[in-house]
């Protein structure tokens, strides 16, 4: 029996890995001629092609079910934790999948008490959270404040950049996008068709579209690098902050160039397809008898179409301030924990906003003794330009976290800040694979199963059959939580 159970065992990981349903429509497990009874039965059968063992097994049993699955629309919030994981001398940042669960109120307060309750009931204490992340959802945050009765450090929300590809593709295949436009104003298109692609080709064969065009396909991928790079699972405080100052910087250092390189290349790009620039209309201002006469002062067309790309970047650079002005914040606030400061007796920490967590004068005591170990270590590895995470691990190296306990403690809490909810956003692209509307009266608890194989396929695949087995064996029964 044993043996049958790690055939079994492996079956259901490998289904659950690749998002596979489990059950099919008839599930006579004997029958021979059943129909589709769904991939862990008919696994199961070819599997027993060629094992005697599973076969036998299969001789000896029956199993049936059926079930009539509607549509579902319940609403699933993804809970990941994120947290710093230290085992010996290696150190790591982990967003871990925890699991679904369904809110029972809509509105942000009652949100909050439904985030709240889940916490508790995980055994976790909310004192010990030191930082939370949401996608679009500032109210849940001041909610929370609300209920708990102090402020959790806050990250920004995330926006994507998910327009890159797409501009991409037309700027290169523009010629081809015009030649596809203009069949589709053939006469034996139907008229809805014809007068769509009529509006597209008046549209995109102008000098305003196609300076716009160069313009974002020069933006838009620098963003995009952005905003891949903030995805990153374990991505700390201060690479991201380091990122998008380095993103705003190029913006702000290009923006002449940018702009111009636009210009040009829609200059170009209408001589080569012949595109008129149109000339723009003098507004003048009307003259009443004995004013005296003056030049009007007017932008030429491409002086008008140089303002708004300018004013466009200029948005965007204004956009970026505003948005990550708290991760710079937080950035700011825990900057001391850079080597650079820390390990420098003339720079002072600003300890002002962290007193809750540590006792200051312990702290400078701890800063002190590691730079005195630091400066009569031998190593030879140098910390100073590196960040907080590389100075935990040198920390943990060197087996000092007994001597410097609250350093370590304030870096784990500013490693600890989520950067985006780019896991939670991966979480539900899971959801969507594994509750579809085949299998819409799957409950939380195997739907956050399934999830936990699929999404921490790493964990799962490290599972110790031999245990699952033995705590199977010790419930003695059929169905158990594995």
């Amino acid at each position: 029996m044993e043996d049958v159970l790690y055939r079994l065992l492996n079956i259901i990981q490998f289904l659950a890995k690749q998002n596979l349903a489990f059950r099919g429509h008839r599930e006579d497990i004997r029958g021979d001629d059943s129909g589709n009874r769904g991939n862990f039965l008919e696994l199961v059968h070819l599997l027993a092609e060629y094992d005697p063992l599973l076969m036998e097994h299969l001789t000896k049993i029956k199993l049936g079910a059926r079930v009539t699955p509607d549509i579902s629309h319940n609403d699933q919030m993804s809970q990941v934790l994120r947290y710093v994981h230290i085992e010996g001398e290696k150190v790591a940042v982990v967003e871990s999948f925890i699991d679904f669960f369904q809110p029972k109120g809509k509105n942000a307060e009652d949100l909050s008490n439904d985030i709240i309750a889940k916490i508790t009931s995980d055994g976790l204490d909310i004192q010990n959270l030191r930082g939370q992340a949401y996608d679009n959802a500032a109210t849940i945050w001041n909610a929370l404040v609300a209920v708990t009765g102090q402020a959790v450090k806050r990250v920004t929300e995330t926006r994507w950049s998910a327009r890159h590809v797409a501009v991409k593709m037309l700027k290169n295949k523009f010629e081809g996008v015009l030649e596809v436009l203009e069949q589709l104003t053939d006469s034996s298109q139907t008229s809805e068709t014809r007068s769509g692609a009529s509006l597209l080709l008046t549209a995109m064969q102008s000098f305003n579209f196609l300076t716009f065009l160069g313009f974002w396909a020069a933006v838009l991928p620098e963003v995009d690098d952005a905003q891949i790079y903030l995805q990153q699972r374990g991505l700390s405080v201060d690479k991201c902050a380091q990122k998008l100052c380095a993103l705003k910087t190029l913006l702000v250092e290009s923006r002449d160039r940018l702009v111009q390189e636009a210009i040009d290349f829609a200059k170009t790009l209408c001589e080569k397809l012949g595109i008129e620039l149109k000339t723009r209309r003098i507004r003048r201002k009307k003259r009443m008898h004995g004013d005296e006469s003056s030049a009007d002062a007017a932008l030429s067309h491409e002086q008008e179409i140089r303002r708004e790309v300018f004013a466009s970047l200029d948005k965007i650079i204004q956009e970026m301030t505003t948005r990550f002005q708290q991760i710079q914040e937080i950035s700011d606030k825990f900057g001391f924990l850079m080597p650079a400061k820390l390990l420098d007796s003339k720079f002072e920490c600003d300890l002002s906003h962290v007193l809750e967590d540590i006792d200051k004068d312990e702290f400078q005591m701890e800063r002190k003794r590691l730079q005195q170990f630091i400066a009569c270590s031998e190593s030879e590895e140098d910390i100073s330009g590196k960040g907080p995470l590389e100075l935990l691990q040198f920390i943990q190296k060197l087996n000092l976290g007994i001597s410097v306990p609250n350093i370590v403690i304030l870096i784990r809490i500013y490693l600890t800040l989520a950067i985006s909810v780019a896991s939670c956003e991966r979480s539900f692209s899971k959801l969507k694979l594994i509750k579809n509307y085949l299998r819409s009266t799957m409950s939380s608890a195997r739907l956050s199963n399934l999830a936990i194989l699929s999404i921490e396929q790493e964990l799962a695949a490290n599972i110790d059959f031999d245990k699952v087995i033995s705590d199977f064996a010790a419930h003695k029964a059929r169905r158990i939580r594995l």
